[in-house]
């Protein structure tokens, strides 16, 4: 063993010694952020979010043949979906559904990689260089933290990431060939932004920025590679919409999420957008160090490149749909921004996220790219970390003066919003949470000042993605120690209720909507499309014992259900976390199967 270790110890110096320290650099950088994100997902046991994740679970299991779960939510778009359906037909049993979901969420996060090294790779980079670049970005905070829930967000990012990429091999064989081979990758550009609009509504404006590049094509007598770009991104986009009208009239009992967001961009108020849109941009520079600056500086350089030329392209339609899912990201929060509704709602990240990446990996391809400019001249590192400083203390003096705190709004908060900033202290005075707006300046902007005086010491570009990359794993793991963790263990051991029901042969049960007389305000949903969730594929009726009482042989009512009591129902269990309690209907075989239910060990 030893001589094998001392081989390996000299092949390592020999790498280091031939300049080939970039290679060790992206291998660690690839291996780390894949272990990193495993981990992550690999403690998710059961769901957290249940409207979001159930959502996304629910259209998969109508899709595969399933029950249609009556979902108390706005409707979830099935692009991620339908990469889970094929899972429900090979293990139709919830919690196992469920952890294969944020198996694959987390596998998605880790394809990114590959994914964005190429297109690094098509702008310029080393395959080396390419390769840490895309492993900072997808250990980013905000990136790796969501990959450990069943949400579409991990999926989402790939599929951007993914057109952005086909997006720019079709925009550079369109310069030097033509043909059906330049048609082909057109093709398969716009079906990939008309796919990221089935995973996510929002991404509506990267369809209509195909659209526009389409139609300027064509303009442009491009006959093949317009056509090819509009018809794919055109059906694709059709077709998810009309699956998603389809699931939305069988599974919700909402207006669709395309109703609600018209309707608050019609009902915007023009001080709470522009409070908003101040904090979704405070935001996405804060919680990427600056890296989205030099991104939206290289962005901005290629459009004008491509309007001069009267060519527009790849750049021009990366600024409109960027540009696009801002305006639906800023409209649709800043409605809940006038109401108070949450904390974290003044600074939404979430929605923002496929730009905040794209935008910070640009922002790496041009540091990295940049050298020699960056060590002659001052003065682009010293107007970076000016509008760094700029946005970061201008939105800190109005976020002081304008946006509560938890406790002041209507909801608290939730940092699934605003992963970005799991890494910084919410905390202020007795278990309130206040904007951590200070720590997340200084914090972002000392990163981003060590890393430009890194890229000038050296002229090689391997320590300052060596250093970016530390300060992603180290905020991902801090966040998911310090915000992560604390805040959503909790729900690990909620709804021990369903294990109950399964235990109890083959009972018909109901969920009862009806709130306690007490607390009528009190919601019941979150239990409603929990309870739905882990006792499917068995039907779990919905009553409201307000108007008439369950028929079935169990139901999960609440604690106190006077009605339950003068009807003869006897409670057998009650939940660990929410109001729930399981109750028997009265028979000849109440008292014994309260006493099997009783006996269950931990009730």
């Amino acid at each position: 063993m030893r001589p094998v270790r001392l081989a390996a110890g000299r092949r390592l110096r020999s790498i280091l010694r031939s300049g080939r320290t970039e290679v060790v650099v992206a291998l660690v950088a690839a291996t780390v952020t894949t272990g990193l994100v495993v981990i992550l997902a690999d403690q998710r046991l059961s769901p957290v979010f249940f409207g979001d994740e159930i959502g996304y679970l629910a259209n998969a299991i109508a899709m595969a043949g399933g029950p249609a779960l009556h979902i108390s939510a706005d409707s979830y778009y099935p692009g991620w979906s339908l990469v889970l359906v094929p899972v429900w037909w090979l293990v139709p049993d919830p919690l196992p559904f469920y952890r294969i979901a944020v198996l694959l969420s987390a596998l998605s996060c880790v394809a990114t990689i590959p994914v964005l090294s190429a297109l690094a790779r098509r702008l310029g980079l080393r395959r080396a260089h390419a390769v840490t670049a895309a492993s900072v970005v997808v250990a980013l905070p905000a990136h790796s933290l969501m990959a450990g829930f069943a949400l579409s967000e991990s999926f989402l990012g790939l599929v951007v990431c993914a057109a952005a990429l086909l997006g720019l091999i079709a925009a550079q064989r369109a310069h030097a060939h033509g043909g059906l081979a330049t048609a082909a990758w057109f093709a398969a550009a716009g079906a990939a932004s008309g796919f990221a609009f089935t995973v996510h509504g929002r991404l509506v404006g990267l369809v209509a920025a195909t659209v526009l590049w389409a139609v300027l094509l064509l303009a442009r007598k491009r006959w093949g590679a317009g056509s090819a770009l509009l018809v794919s991104a055109l059906a694709v986009a059709g077709a998810g919409y009309a699956l998603n009208r389809h699931l939305e009239l069988v599974l919700y009992h909402s207006t669709g999420r395309e109703t609600t967001g018209v309707a608050e961009l019609l009902a915007s108020q023009p001080g709470a957008t522009a409070l908003t849109a101040s904090g979704q941009i405070w935001y996405a520079v804060v919680a990427t160090a600056g890296l989205a600056l030099p991104g939206v500086a290289l962005v901005a350089r290629g459009v004008r490149r491509e309007i001069d030329d009267r060519q527009p392209g790849w750049a021009c339609w990366t600024a409109v749909w960027i540009l696009g899912l801002l305006v639906v990201s800023v409209g649709y929060m800043s409605g809940s921004v006038a109401t108070h509704e949450r904390l974290d709602i003044y600074v939404y990240g979430r929605y923002l996220e496929p730009a905040t990446d794209v935008l910070a990996f640009l922002g790496l391809v041009r540091l990295t790219t940049s050298v020699g400019r960056l060590r002659r001249r001052l003065r682009g590192p010293v107007v970076l970390v000016a509008v760094f400083a700029v946005v970061a203390i201008g939105y800190g003096f109005a976020a002081a003066a304008l946006v509560p705190t938890a406790e002041h709004t209507r909801s608290g908060w939730n940092p699934m919003n605003v992963f970005g900033l799991a890494l910084d202290d919410w905390l202020v005075g007795h278990g309130d949470h206040a904007l951590p707006l200070v720590q997340a300046g200084l914090v972002g902007g000392g990163v981003l000042v060590g890393l430009l005086l890194v890229r000038r010491t050296t002229p090689r570009p391997t320590w300052l993605l060596a250093g970016a990359l530390v300060f992603a794993l180290t905020g991902a793991v801090i966040g998911q120690a310090r915000t992560v963790g604390p805040v959503y263990g909790q729900y690990q051991t909620a709804f021990r209720l369903a294990p109950l029901v399964t235990r109890a042969g083959d009972p018909t049960v109901s969920f009862d909507t009806a709130a306690d007389w007490r607390h009528p305000q009190t919601s019941t949903v979150i239990s409603q499309n929990a309870y739905q969730f882990f006792l499917a594929p068995n039907d779990v009726r919905l009553v409201d014992s307000d108007r008439a009482m369950p028929r079935t042989d169990l139901v999960i009512a609440r604690r106190s259900w006077a009605l339950g009591t003068i009807g003869g129902w006897k409670r057998a269990a009650v939940d660990s976390r929410f109001d729930n309690a399981l109750w028997v209907r009265p028979g000849t075989g109440q008292a014994a199967l309260v006493t099997r239910l009783r006996s269950v060990p931990g009730q």
